[in-house]
């Protein structure tokens, strides 16, 4: 009985985990992040306000949002993250014009998001690492060969915090996901996403076109129809 209350409790955490990751890896933040990593904030694709929103600023002249402001919102209703609970899997999709591009945003949002958890990470054995340098410090002395060990371990979490601080954005943009990110994933598996060549939805202009010709052979043909009875009820003959 203890086993499977165990076994049960284990299962629960982890749901709550991948639950916990997939809010994040939704949230505002992550696609802060990615915006600031890939300057979406200076592409006119993501920065174009909509017609709602320019209706709104001719309302409300105050009420402006920055382009950075209107780059995270556009990115964050293309992004789709799903979780299913009993594999523990994670599953990001992002919907764009462009099939390659979209897989690249994928990627980057997964590696934006494994970076933020790195730099969690690190962040925090960092700050223990250096409270237990000092305790060695106040009992052992700086020349003890523990206290140079315990040293030379806060250096190397110095560079892993720096790698993670430092904008991945000059050195890669091509949706591959960075080595470090991979690495230090916390024994998770990042597949890379692919590009999906099928449309997820109905083309909208496309669409727009279509109905808008139909509309017009159809008021057409109703006219041609109704001038037609017109003339057949005036070639008719009156009786007196």
């Amino acid at each position: 009985m203890a086993g499977e209350r165990l076994q049960s409790t284990a299962a629960v955490d982890a749901t709550a985990v991948v639950d916990s990751s997939a809010r994040i890896i939704r949230s505002r933040g992550t696609a802060s992040a990615v915006v600031s990593a890939l300057r979406l904030d200076q592409d006119p694709e993501y920065t174009r306000p909509s017609r709602l929103e320019r209706a709104l600023s001719h309302v409300w002249a105050h009420h402006t949002s920055t382009p950075r402001e209107l780059a995270i919102t556009r990115l964050m209703k293309q992004i789709t993250v799903t979780n299913d609970p009993r594999s523990y899997l994670i599953a990001i999709a992002v919907t764009t014009s462009n099939p390659e591009r979209a897989a690249n945003l994928a990627n980057w949002v997964a590696s934006e998001y494994l970076r933020g958890r790195l730099r969690a990470q690190t962040t925090e054995a960092y700050a223990a690492a250096e409270r237990e340098l000092a305790g060695l410090s106040a009992v052992l002395g700086p020349r003890h060969p523990t206290y140079l060990s315990a040293q030379a371990k806060l250096e190397r979490l110095k560079e892993v915090v720096e790698g993670a601080e430092k904008d991945v954005a000059s050195d890669n943009q091509d949706g591959t996901p960075a080595t470090d990110m991979v690495r230090f994933a916390a024994g998770q598996t990042l597949l890379p996403a692919e590009a999906v060549t099928i449309p997820s939805g109905p083309n909208g202009p496309l669409l727009f076109a279509l109905t808008f010709l139909a509309a017009l052979v159809l008021g057409g043909l109703l006219s041609l129809l109704a001038e037609r009875r017109q003339r057949q009820r005036s070639a008719r003959p009156r009786g007196h």
